[in-house]
């Protein structure tokens, strides 16, 4: 079945952190129903790697759910503490000469732990998350991305440009 003949079954998609309350102004965000959204959680609503599991399912869903429109959502102020992961790594049998191997090989972006902890500015993550989706080879020029970062103490919201 071609994208096309599944007009009347489009959804929206969400690609959102992994705290449930967020859930709770999608639809606000969206101006859609639960039953037309198709969410993805990732940890801090990142898209770390243009060719990764994520990508590849947003690829997908794209093509065989029909959708058209992507929603980014992310929660303010959420990042890792650096120290605070490195303890509890630590605390899990991870070694300081694992850690250098991998950092030495150059696996991700030159540093495991800043690879983990991920940007500490929510509002260029937003915006590299949207540049990486639009620019993307595989994503129709057709697709809109909308970038948004929640406030949870004030329950408000705001659009990332």
């Amino acid at each position: 079945m071609r994208m096309m003949d599944r007009v009347d079954t489009k959804k929206v998609m969400v690609i959102t952190d992994f705290d449930q309350r967020v859930d709770s102004s999608l639809k606000e965000i969206t101006n859609r129903g639960a039953e037309e959204l198709l969410v993805f959680n990732s940890y801090g609503a990142l898209i770390s790697q243009p060719y990764g599991c994520l990508m590849r399912n947003v690829i997908l869903a794209l093509y065989n759910e029909g959708v058209q429109d992507i929603y980014i959502v992310a929660e303010k102020g959420q990042h890792q503490d650096l120290d605070d992961l490195l303890e509890k790594m630590k605390e899990a049998g991870i070694t300081d000469h694992t850690l250098n191997t991998l950092n030495y090989l150059d696996a991700v972006q030159h540093n495991v732990l800043d690879w983990l902890a991920g940007p500490s500015d929510v509002h260029d993550a937003m915006r590299k998350n949207k540049e990486l989706i639009m620019k993307h080879p595989l994503i129709p020029k057709t697709v809109t991305v909308r970038t948004f970062i929640i406030d949870r103490e004030t329950g408000g919201y705001e659009e990332v440009y």
